[in-house]
């Protein structure tokens, strides 16, 4: 770990935000996640800020979401060797693509929020990830990376309906043949219009899974996740 760059990337994180890492323990591998410790407060501040009546771009990409860790579980699965390569798309915090690279995976995070890439970058360095990860931009709309990927991994990234075709198109562009897309999102969200379009291209295969949790009372809540499994029309 280069512990000059992490430190240089914690004060410029912290000149905007209260912060500090949060551990997330997937199977054997505990990954440090850093977090905004002053959520609220850092919203009535935007809130106060906002003097138009254009909404808050709230900092979701932020969030630790049960669907990035319930994906995360199912990566464990994929056929892994030093050579495969995962993209990560719309990172926020790069839980999946952190733990893509633990696993051994030369993996790239990508987010269209220089936020979200800072603190993707401070946990690379953070958990020694920083030689099996690039994080860089990308955004759906108009980015064309360089490299095609084995698998495309997207956390809660179905739910803004006017990407759909965006996204499609993109994960098409980026994957390798015989690669596969694994998109996840909360069991609630149908995301019909996407998988509509998506169909036209790809297989697909959904599957659901869950876990529970104590909650800030210390009550169990249970959360499900639908997994997507994609994979282009006419690949062995």
């Amino acid at each position: 770990m280069n512990k000059d760059n992490l430190d240089t990337l914690l004060q410029k994180a912290g000149q905007k935000f209260q912060v500090g890492f949060e551990p997330v323990k997937i199977n054997n591998i505990t990954l440090d996640i850093l977090q905004i410790r002053n959520m609220d407060e850092y919203l009535e501040k935007l809130a106060d800020k906002n003097s138009s009546t254009a909404p808050l771009e709230l900092p979701f990409w932020a969030k630790i979401w049960p669907a990035s860790i319930l994906m995360s579980y199912s990566l464990d699965q994929l056929e892994n060797a030093p050579q495969k390569t995962v993209l990560e798309i719309g990172a926020g915090v790069g839980l999946c693509g952190l733990y893509s690279a633990a696993l051994g995976f030369r993996t790239k995070i990508t987010d269209n929020n220089k936020d979200a890439l800072l603190f993707s970058q401070i946990n690379a360095l953070k958990n020694n990830l920083e030689d099996r990860i690039k994080v860089c931009h990308a955004d759906m709309k108009d980015s064309s990376l360089e490299n095609r990927f084995d698998y495309i991994l997207g956390s809660e990234i179905l739910y803004i309906e006017k990407l759909n075709q965006a996204l499609v198109e993109f994960i098409s562009a980026h994957l390798k043949p015989g690669g596969r897309a694994i998109l996840s999102a909360d069991y609630k969200r149908q995301s019909n219009k996407f998988f509509q379009l998506a169909a036209e291209h790809f297989d697909i295969q959904q599957k659901t899974i869950g876990y529970k949790e104590a909650n800030s009372e210390g009550k169990q809540e249970k959360f499900l996740c639908s997994i997507y499994s994609l994979k282009r029309k006419g690949d062995d």
